[in-house]
């Protein structure tokens, strides 16, 4: 099998971010933290990029809050900044993972969320990784 590898610098560039902002943004434009970090989104941007570059980026808290419909559970939400980086991670990862597999779309997809369910069980285990967060 082929490796497709040095993923982390087209993580952390600054093409991939503000992309993965957008991504994490919608529908959630006007809650205080997102319109905070949109005050100066290239500063933020930039500084998120730093800190992600020297690993030195450690994720927020997480906010939890119960939804009773359709039943009472419990929901965990993360800062988002995380969101953010969450979102930079998938979109390399899936578009890593679309040049290695095969021409058929349904492996491709099965793939996919394979990989996304993989790197959120992975931070969550494991939230000091240099690369999960």
């Amino acid at each position: 099998m082929r490796r497709y590898g040095n993923l982390w610098n087209d993580v952390v560039s600054f093409e991939a971010l503000p992309r993965a902002a957008e991504q994490a943004r919608k529908g959630k434009r006007f809650r205080p933290s997102v319109a905070a970090f949109d005050f100066d989104p290239e500063h933020e941007l930039l500084k998120l990029q730093d800190e992600l570059r020297t690993l030195t980026y450690r994720p927020g808290a997480y906010r939890s809050f119960f939804i009773d419909e359709p039943k009472k559970r419990q929901i965990s939400a993360a800062p988002y900044p995380y969101r953010v980086v969450h979102h930079a991670q998938v979109n390399e990862l899936s578009h890593g993972l679309s040049l290695l597999q095969s021409n058929r779309p349904s492996q491709r997809n099965t793939c996919r969320q394979r990989a996304s369910v993989a790197l959120n069980d992975a931070s969550k285990t494991n939230p000091n990784s240099q690369f999960c967060g």
